[in-house]
């Protein structure tokens, strides 16, 4: 019996680092599509190069 609590208990253990890992990735993959989609709007802008290179600092 206490074996199978530790087993469950390793799996939920698991499951918490692999949601957190998760987590983690898409907010690296949330932060890269806020930047480039401010450095398209920089770009396109006529103060393009100063404006990319204060959103590129900014991240």
């Amino acid at each position: 019996m206490a074996a199978l609590v530790n087993l469950f208990s390793f799996i939920r253990g698991a499951g918490d680092n692999f949601s957190f890992k998760w987590q983690q990735l898409g907010r690296h993959m949330l932060a890269d599509i806020i930047r480039s989609v401010l450095c398209s709007i920089a770009l396109s802008s006529p103060k393009g190069n100063m404006a990319s290179q204060i959103s590129l600092q900014h991240f």
